[in-house]
């Protein structure tokens, strides 16, 4: 019986002991799973942390403002350049030169020209001329400021240049003369007697060579003469000038 006895008690604590120990392994097991999310989920939390400050998400949104202005510089300067561009072709093409009006100069020799002397322009020593051009051209024509007039001798051939150029007086203008059209300036001869004679050295002459006022130089390759009419023509032979020219359209 006692025999029985002791048997019994080491197969209970032989069971008891096994029991014991399948717990313990089964515990550690549910232990290592239960802690394994956690590390995971405390992870997920701290992403959601990291990620829920939309605030760090939002440096992009702080980027991409600073992407604009990097990439519409680019964007401003090939439409600025483009802009340019678009802007001097008409200036350059056809557009402009359609809308244009041609400079008078540029049709010199369908230009004619004569001077004549101003009524009541005596006196103070000297007189004044109007000198007047002729659009014979179809189209219309500019002159912008001063014609260039030198006292002339014209007999058989072409007229001879005498003296100074006239000098500039007076406002520069700009007049369109029509097909057809005349503009004028007027141009003041000053007696040559208050003049020495011997630095003066006076001539007579009969014409005015007249170039027209270009923009571009050396449009008009010869001068327009212009008969004088309604008196002598005289002025000093060495280089002092005697005769000044306003601008066409003036008064």
């Amino acid at each position: 019986m006692h025999m029985y006895n002791r048997k019994a008690g080491t197969v209970l604590a032989a069971a008891a002991l096994a029991a014991l120990l399948a717990g313990c392994g089964g515990g550690s097991g549910s232990g290592s799973d239960s802690a394994s999310p956690s590390p995971s989920s405390s992870s997920s939390s701290s992403g959601s942390a990291s990620g829920s400050p939309s605030p760090s998400s939002s440096s992009p949104s702080s980027a991409s403002p600073s992407e604009k202005p990097s990439s519409n510089p680019s964007a401003s300067q090939s439409s600025g350049a483009n802009g340019q561009d678009r802007a001097a072709k008409p200036g350059q093409g056809g557009g402009a030169a359609a809308g244009a009006v041609r400079e008078c100069a540029a049709v010199a020799g369908q230009i004619t020209a004569s001077a004549s002397v101003a009524g009541g322009s005596g006196g103070m020593g000297g007189y004044g001329l109007v000198l007047t051009v002729r659009n014979g051209s179809t189209q219309p024509c500019t002159l912008t400021g001063y014609p260039g007039v030198q006292a002339a001798v014209a007999d058989a051939g072409p007229a001879q240049p005498l003296g100074a150029p006239a000098e500039r007086t007076g406002p520069r203008r700009v007049v369109t003369v029509p097909a057809g059209g005349t503009a004028q300036a007027q141009i003041r001869v000053s007696q040559v007697g208050k003049y020495p004679a011997a630095t003066c050295k006076p001539v007579q002459g009969n014409t005015l060579n007249v170039y027209l006022p270009a923009v571009q130089a050396g449009v008009q390759k010869a001068p327009i003469a212009a008969p004088v009419s309604g008196g002598p023509l005289t002025v000093c032979g060495s280089q002092q000038s005697v005769l000044k020219a306003t601008s066409f359209g003036a008064q």
